[in-house]
């Protein structure tokens, strides 16, 4: 069975930010104006009130990214496991990240942390350019997809191994070869 390594956040379900920093620091942040990964050093803000407002809201319904999950379930479909590596861990146990994801119908094989890497990864999804390459540092990836948004446009990429993904569909190009 071929492997997919996939974060949720940013990928597979997406924050409304504007209402969420509108909530938790009283102003509507468009996403367009993260320009970094780094939430708190794009708002300008603590890592303790980013991660005070993720952990509050990390259980919350998800707000699916389209054709995220019409393409996990084609993957599974097609043989794939799922493996979910998500920076949630942080906030939740593996158990419980499962169970979100399973109350979500979202597909997936495994919740894994580092340790849990298969030692081949066909596609690794992820919106953080720096865990794509961390992962790859680890264990062998064909590809390293990174799924297009505000915070990592301006990623440069120097060393050419990332490819770039708008959405679902384009994620299921390149793993196909196309």
């Amino acid at each position: 069975m071929k492997s997919i390594v996939c974060d949720i956040d940013g990928v597979i379900a997406q924050y409304d930010l504007p209402a969420l920093t509108k909530k938790y620091f009283g102003i509507a942040v468009p996403e367009r104006l993260v320009w970094c990964y780094s939430i708190e050093d794009a708002l300008g803000v603590s890592k303790a009130e980013v991660e005070h407002m993720f952990r509050k809201e990390v259980n919350a319904k998800p707000n699916l990214v389209p054709g995220a999950i019409q393409a996990l379930q084609w993957f599974v479909s097609k043989d794939y496991n799922i493996y979910i590596l998500s920076h949630r861990a942080q906030f939740s146990t593996g158990e419980e990240v499962e169970s979100w994801l399973e109350k979500y119908d979202i597909p997936f094989s495994s919740v894994i942390n580092w340790a849990g890497l298969p030692s081949y990864v066909h596609a690794h999804i992820d919106d953080n350019p720096g865990k794509l390459m961390d992962v790859r540092e680890k264990v062998t990836v064909k590809h390293s997809i990174l799924f297009v948004r505000p915070w990592n446009k301006k990623c440069l990429d120097i060393n050419r191994v990332l490819e770039r993904a708008n959405n679902w569909k384009e994620v299921k190009e390149i793993v196909n070869g196309k």
